[in-house]
């Protein structure tokens, strides 16, 4: 320290400006506990520190190492809120693994582990799987700062050689398997044992052994994506897709001029239901999500409003959805709660340019979600198709005439009209007002549904696409 710049007393002397130093003048500073000083002989982190492998886990058989570690992990799972500054720290998960004659003391420990809190289980050796003569599989994506646009560049490695074989769910005690990714695992992709492809046999073999079953997606041109998903939907229990994946699945458009369109996505997500033993399809876009039940309602619900200056990247948005919604789902929860702890989940994992480094526990998650607020609620754009009759619309000319509309020819009305017609007529919910330049009068514009009704002597028809 030099006395030109810096006092010679303070009220704490830390020496060594290593991890653990910096932790404690950190919290002391935090504490406003006092004055600070910090001494090392060389700079900040030169000692054991820089040669640290820098590991955060869990697994420890003293029970005070646990509890250090999991409010240790707190810290790094927050780091930005407690520190002020993004910080580097990764999930990738860890693997421990024991001589057989340690099988017991490793089964202390798991029990032990778990009872502290940790996120922690035992696995049989017979669902870890080694190939030789190939390296690891790996995938660095790339996100553009100005854009957030993402590219992808991906090393197929021992992922191209995985097989239906490799999958031993005989000792697992789990109850989902969430499985992927089509279109990316050569032999996988190939037919196998008479079936389709790798993808149907494994999930056939998994709900033979009691699994519920869901299939992860990723970004291929929209006919392989339907070749390789349609044969696995009579296999599946919940499919987790976006808007463009599910049109592709379905065989028709959901994105239409760049921009979602819900009626589209609802209706190919009927479809998918249709042609496959799915309880559920969800589908998630930029403003929202919605859960199409086959025995049941569906279920829209807008996604976070996420602080455009918090977002760091978009990779992993749409795994942490689906990971949000699969543990609700494995939890018991309602449709709804899942489906907001699936946006809750993307939103807190766009603060980060990793896949999982800022997604936190469902609680954060969710009080994450409730700080920021959510969007409004998504609805449909409407189309028209507008015919002359002098009467009756049912004895309107075929086909019809189609009528362009656009936001800048609409206005909003101050709240929403409802209209009640007996007999033949259907309810009808108003909720813009439109000039159609076919006939060239004003029309009450219905976003849901295919409603006829009259306006004057002419008749016009809400039709969602």
């Amino acid at each position: 320290m030099s006395a030109n710049t810096h006092s010679r007393t303070a009220d704490f002397v830390i020496l060594g400006a290593g991890v653990m130093g910096a932790s404690i003048a950190f919290h002391l500073a935090r504490r406003k506990a006092g004055s600070v000083a910090v001494l090392d002989k060389d700079h900040v982190g030169s000692g054991g520190s820089s040669r640290s492998s820098a590991l955060v886990r869990m697994h420890y058989s003293f029970a005070p190492e646990v509890q250090l570690a999991l409010v240790s992990l707190k810290m790094f799972q927050h780091w930005r809120e407690i520190v002020g500054e993004a910080g580097e720290f990764r999930k990738t998960g860890f693997v421990r693994i024991v001589h057989p004659d340690e099988t017991e003391r490793l089964k202390q420990n798991v029990a032990m582990q778990r009872g502290l809190g940790a996120n922690v289980e035992l696995i049989d050796r017979r669902q870890l799987q080694t190939i030789g003569g190939v390296p690891t599989h790996y995938t660095d994506a790339y996100a553009s700062r100005r854009t957030g646009r993402r590219t992808h560049i991906y090393l197929q490695g021992s992922s191209g050689l995985l097989t239906p074989d490799h999958f031993d769910f005989t000792a697992t005690a789990q109850r989902i398997l969430h499985l992927g990714l089509p279109g990316v695992h050569r032999l996988m992709d190939a037919p196998w044992g008479g079936e389709a492809n790798g993808w149907v046999a494994t999930l056939k073999k998994a709900r033979a052994a009691g699994l519920e079953t869901n299939l992860e997606l990723c970004s291929i041109p929209a006919e392989r994506q339907a070749t390789l998903v349609r044969p696995c939907l009579p296999y599946l229990d919940y499919l987790v897709v976006n808007d463009g994946e599910i049109g592709a699945i379905a065989g028709r458009p959901t994105i239409v001029e760049g921009r979602t369109e819900l009626p589209a996505c609802i209706a190919a997500a009927r479809a998918v239901l249709a042609a496959g033993a799915m309880r559920i399809v969800v589908v998630h876009f930029p403003g929202g999500g919605v859960a199409v039940e086959r025995d049941g309602p569906v279920t829209v619900k807008p996604s976070v409003a996420v602080p455009q200056d918090a977002i760091a990247g978009a990779n992993g948005a749409g795994d942490a959805f689906a990971a949000g919604f699969l543990y609700g789902t494995h939890e018991g929860w309602s449709v709804e709660r899942s489906l907001a702890l699936a946006h809750a989940a993307a939103a807190a994992s766009l603060r980060g340019m990793t896949t999982t480094g800022t997604v936190e526990r469902w609680a954060d998650c969710l009080a994450l979600a409730d700080r920021w607020g959510w969007r409004p609620l998504p609805l449909p754009r409407p189309r028209l198709l507008c015919f002359a009759s002098p009467s009756d619309p049912r004895s309107a000319p075929k086909p019809p005439r189609r009528c362009s509309w656009r936001s800048g020819e609409a206005f909003r009305i101050s709240r929403f009209i409802s209209m009640m017609r007996t007999g033949r007529a259907a309810f009808l919910l108003i909720i813009r007002l439109s000039i159609c330049p076919a006939v060239g009068k004003t029309r009450a514009v219905c976003s849901f549904g295919i409603v006829n009704f009259m306006v004057g002597r002419t008749a016009c028809a809400g039709i969602r696409r």
